[in-house]
């Protein structure tokens, strides 16, 4: 698409409109109604010229707690929440060109528009050179990634599932023998599963990035690991959950017994300062479609569909008329792209 003729507008501008906006030729997003929980639908209005917008990609701060759920859009007037599709993490704090995009605003306390969400449909690098690299490598703590130790572990997987952020009172304890000495912290994190390969080069010593770069087939992905991202690395958790069924290296980990009470403990990853993250740039995760997959009540699975509803303040979703979710997580109610008119794909849903 070319845009070198397109009005650049800042996030400011977006902000003094009392009107959901949309950038894009598509009539399908330009009818999809805004995340009104009552009965009324607006639609998006479209501008009558081609606009872009240029900021920075970044994730957001973690104070104060809970940290915000989704990505942030910034430019030198204004910040907000956003969303994004073909997410790369080679974006992070770099400055890119939204080409095609929704803004969303929302009311706080029955005065003016204060903030709101901007969906980005479209977007490339402002800098071309930025995403030319095989393989986005970033630390998963500011200034880390820069140390190195035999013991640290690194693993080769496909992300199944990301659990809620949270806050955990830990004792960081001197020894196993007594879990109630050391230090008490409050530590936020989140869970990640992912299916790890279990193939002799994937299980060797050596780096695990060059990994990316070979076909999915050649590896075997069986043996199921848990890694903790916790303390800074608790930012990353929205760029995470757009990672599922995407393969990664995550390198620099610490593998550790992790006790939840004094009988129970759960061998798992545990990141740290000098972790990083690697994705390939080119995946090999397709976009999901629209079939469901829908099974019988007491079974697990996944069901893909587009959000005709929201009540109880987003905790119930409605898809397609015929299926309900029920989000058990608060953090998930808050999300601003469960909105009316979103397409939402779930996986590991228990059908009742």
């Amino acid at each position: 698409m070319d845009d070198a003729n397109a009005t650049v507008t800042t996030l400011a501008e977006l902000l003094h409109s009392p009107h959901p906006l949309t950038a894009t030729a598509s009539s399908l997003f330009s009818s999809t109604p805004p995340p009104h929980r009552s009965t009324s639908r607006h639609l998006l209005t479209a501008l009558p010229r081609s606009t872009v917008l240029l900021g920075t990609l970044t994730l957001a701060a973690l104070s104060p707690y809970p940290p915000c759920s989704c990505l942030r859009f910034s430019d030198a007037s204004a910040t907000l929440c956003c969303d994004l599709l073909h997410f790369r993490p080679a974006a992070l704090n770099r400055e890119i060109r939204v080409t095609a995009w929704n803004f969303i605003p929302f009311e706080r306390h029955g005065r003016d528009v204060a903030h709101g969400l901007l969906e980005i449909i479209n977007w490339r690098f402002s800098d071309p050179s930025h995403g030319s690299n095989a393989v986005d490598s970033l630390p998963l703590a500011p200034n880390g990634g820069g140390g190195s130790s035999a013991r640290m572990r690194s693993i080769h997987g496909v992300v199944e599932s990301v659990g809620p952020l949270s806050v955990v009172p830990c004792t960081m304890a001197a020894s196993t023998s007594d879990l109630n000495s050391g230090a008490k912290v409050n530590l936020p994190g989140f869970l990640v599963q992912l299916v790890c390969c279990e193939c002799r080069l994937c299980c060797s010593k050596e780096v695990l990035i060059d990994r990316l770069s070979e076909s999915r087939k050649e590896h075997s992905f069986t043996k199921m690991e848990i890694v903790y991202f916790c303390g800074s690395a608790s930012s990353w958790h929205p760029a995470i959950t757009k990672l599922i069924d995407h393969r990664v290296v995550v390198s620099g980990l610490k593998k550790k017994l992790v006790y939840m009470t004094k009988e129970k403990s759960q061998v798992m990853y545990v990141t740290v300062d000098e972790s990083v993250l690697h994705v390939g740039s080119c995946s090999e995760k397709c976009m999901p479609s629209l079939k469901s997959g829908m099974k019988g009540k007491g079974e697990c699975g996944a069901y893909t569909g587009v959000v005709k509803g929201a009540y109880m303040q987003g905790m119930v979703l409605e898809l397609d008329r015929d299926v309900w979710l029920l989000l058990t997580d608060q953090l998930h109610a808050s999300m601003h792209g469960l909105r009316v008119g979103s397409i939402v794909s779930e996986a590991n849903l228990l059908f009742s």
